[in-house]
């Protein structure tokens, strides 16, 4: 086998390659850019949490979603813990005015689910990611949804 230096060398190689190329073929999930537009329309604060290395983060969000409409965006740090912790969800929160007990954590994983439960935030999953619902259930999903539009339609019930 390649060994543990072998292995190390070969994830090196795949996130150096994963960075180069990352918005390649990347774009937004139907309905994710109007959904995006109408909330901030209707002046609602707006973050990105992502596990990613942060500087991918914000090449990725910046390309598909533009980064502008957003109070926060970052992705995996050094000097912070990742998700599932809920210190970068609440901090999140705190920059967008928001109380967390009044904050949506909206994901497609079973960790941003766990994040939200851990964060005092409603976790909504949604279906049109790589997980099942099973899994965003498990973890803390307080509401699954099958297409965008279903966010505004919680909104517009708050």
């Amino acid at each position: 086998g390649r060994g543990e230096n072998g292995s190390a060398a070969l994830i090196e190689d795949f996130r150096r390659v994963y960075a180069a190329r990352a918005t390649m073929s990347t774009v937004a999930y139907a309905g994710i850019p109007e959904l995006l537009d109408e909330l901030s329309y209707r002046g609602l604060p707006l973050s990105v949490l992502s596990n990613k290395p942060d500087p991918l983060t914000r090449q990725i969000v910046g390309k598909c979603l533009g980064s502008g409409r957003f109070a926060d965006v970052r992705g995996a740090r050094l000097e912070a813990a990742r998700k599932p912790d809920p210190a970068a969800a609440i901090e999140q929160a705190v920059l967008m005015g928001a109380a967390p007990a009044d904050t949506l954590l909206v994901g497609d994983s079973g960790t941003d689910m766990a994040t939200a439960l851990a964060a005092g935030m409603t976790g909504v999953g949604v279906l049109w990611g790589f997980r099942e619902a099973s899994e965003l259930t498990r973890e803390g999903a307080a509401r699954l949804i099958d297409r965008p539009s279903e966010l505004l339609e919680m909104v517009d019930a708050i």
